[in-house]
């Protein structure tokens, strides 16, 4: 599972996910806009998953 969660937060470019890319240029989108709110996101992801994943699935 933390594999699963870790390949899905793709957070800091819009290289990741078709639709981030798309959106990019209609909504004037730079490439650095994404790590401004991908990095806040990344570092929640980090502190909040692991606890979480072995809650639900331990070892």
């Amino acid at each position: 599972m933390a594999v699963a969660v870790g390949a899905a937060c793709d957070f800091l470019t819009p290289l990741g996910r078709r639709c981030k890319t798309l959106v990019m240029g209609p909504g004037g989108y730079r490439f650095g806009d994404y790590p401004q709110l991908g990095a806040l996101l990344s570092l929640l992801v980090l502190f909040v998953a692991p606890p979480l994943i072995l809650l639900f699935w331990p070892l």
